[in-house]
């Protein structure tokens, strides 16, 4: 086949032949079934896939939710291209796989999805990665991720503006979340590589990186955005509209023309950031200036921007690490424990490390899940994406 060998939604794949296909498998629609044996996507058993055009890597178009990732043939790597587009359709959620890699090969399939290489979200998106299995969007070209999948020997190399954008449409989005994602080499038509409109989606420790545009755009929305890696796009961050996002702990450097544009009449608080260079961002509009800056330029065509204090090196917060030390032991479970009972005074930033439940308190449930982690009967806290009362976004900060 020209495209894809078995095109198909949740299916049972068992003692097939699949070859001479562009691409031997392919998934759209309802991905998975909870409670049935397609719970993690199709279930492959005893095929023989050999002499198609990429034999090791899952296609998928269209309409998309469910779990995507959860399963693949064996000897697959891991990989999912994106033909035309993807879009998860108002009142469904799509849930990403952690280590799942997502690339946008930037072939039109004519589909439902619409814009060639844009992931439209309409309905809900959970890309939640961990520590160490990251969730990955970018390049066909890109051979970072998931090897050589076009097959070209390297032949081509990523660049800006290769695929469209991440684009959450809505409020219905508000339930959405970016944690532990990396988002590269978007740009398409003069789009960015994640677009939220007038929802609250948090976007925190993902690396959002090689924009021909904007690396997060955001119009009459506002996100906590908290502890990512904003870099070489041509603008960091574009806050427009009515937006009013909260901007910490971020690492904002490197990116061609701002670093952030504000375009809103709302007081922007970014504070705590990282500018690129210790002085600070450049700033010489509003109040206060900051002319002897080199970092990146914040740029304020109305309102206004907080961006003080500013971070004078790379530096971050690994939710349950309070002793900050980049280990979460029980150790921290104590200094939790101390704090309490006010034996020891936490910094601000120890204070955001403990609060692992992120209800924007420092109390003795916090040390009990950190114990919890550390003997293994949980995996994550409840504070990851959650905004506490102070407006901070608790969760995992590694780079």
């Amino acid at each position: 086949n020209g495209i894809t060998g078995i095109f198909s939604s949740r299916a049972l794949v068992v003692d097939d032949s699949i070859s001479g296909n562009r691409y031997a498998i392919g998934v759209f629609g309802q991905l998975s079934l909870d409670g049935a044996s397609t719970s993690a996507g199709n279930v492959y058993i005893g095929n023989i896939i050999e002499d198609n055009t990429y034999n090791d890597v899952l296609v998928a178009e269209e309409a998309t939710f469910g779990l995507l990732g959860g399963s693949f043939p064996p000897g697959y790597s891991g990989v999912v291209a994106v033909r035309g587009g993807l879009q998860v359709p108002t009142g469904t959620t799509l849930t990403i796989d952690p280590g799942t890699v997502i690339k946008f090969a930037n072939e039109y399939s004519g589909g439902a999805a619409g814009s060639l290489g844009r992931f439209k979200v309409d309905g809900v998106l959970k890309s939640e990665g961990t520590l160490t299995e990251k969730i990955v969007f970018t390049s066909w070209k890109d051979d970072s991720y998931g090897g050589d999948s076009n097959a070209d020997s390297n032949a081509t190399v990523p660049g800006p503006g290769n695929w469209d954008v991440i684009y959450l449409a809505g409020a219905s989005n508000n339930a959405s979340h970016i944690l532990h994602t990396i988002v590269r080499y978007g740009g398409y038509a003069g789009s960015g590589n994640i677009r939220l409109d007038l929802n609250t989606a948090p976007i925190d420790s993902s690396f959002v990186s090689y924009s021909s545009n904007y690396g997060i755009y955001t119009v009459s929305a506002s996100p906590s955005i908290f502890a990512n890696e904003i870099h070489h796009n041509n603008y960091g961050l574009y806050i427009t509209g009515t937006s009013n996002p909260v901007i910490n702990y971020n690492n904002i450097s490197e990116n061609t023309t701002y670093g952030m544009y504000q375009g809103t009449s709302n007081t922007i608080n970014a504070t705590n950031n990282f500018w690129g260079h210790e002085s600070g961002p450049f700033v010489n509009q509003g109040s206060p200036f900051n002319l002897s800056g080199q970092g990146n330029r914040i740029y304020i065509a109305s309102g206004a921007v907080n961006y003080m204090p500013y971070l004078t090196t790379r530096s971050g917060i690994l939710l349950g690490d309070v002793s900050e030390n980049g280990s979460i032991s029980a150790f921290d479970g104590a200094l939790v424990l101390r704090a309490v009972v006010l034996l020891d005074t936490l910094s601000a930033s120890q204070q955001i490390a403990a609060d692992v439940s992120g209800d924007g308190n420092v109390t003795a449930f916090d040390a009990s899940y950190i114990l919890r982690y550390v003997v293994g009967l949980i995996t994550g806290f409840p504070g990851l994406g959650k905004s506490s009362g102070n407006g901070v976004l608790a969760t995992a900060y590694e780079f």
